[in-house]
């Protein structure tokens, strides 16, 4: 499996129809967008492709995609 960086604009990034995560606490991704305002989001997401789709999934950093839309 290859890792590629790229960037990609935010609406081709949807998260998992089966999210892991119940609840992820708006007080945590408040706090992410008030870092990624000042600082920028250093961490990038993991994702990837959706079969037979133009979109890819969030593998990792669902709260820092859900600060992004902030």
């Amino acid at each position: 499996v290859a890792t590629v960086k790229t960037s990609m604009p935010i609406n081709m990034i949807v998260l998992p129809e089966l999210e892991l995560r119940y609840f992820i606490d708006e007080k945590e991704v408040a706090k992410i967008v008030a870092t990624g305002r000042k600082n920028g989001i250093i961490e990038p997401l993991l994702v990837r492709p959706i079969l037979d789709s133009d979109k890819y999934e969030v593998v990792a950093g669902a709260k820092r995609y859900r600060a992004s839309q902030i």
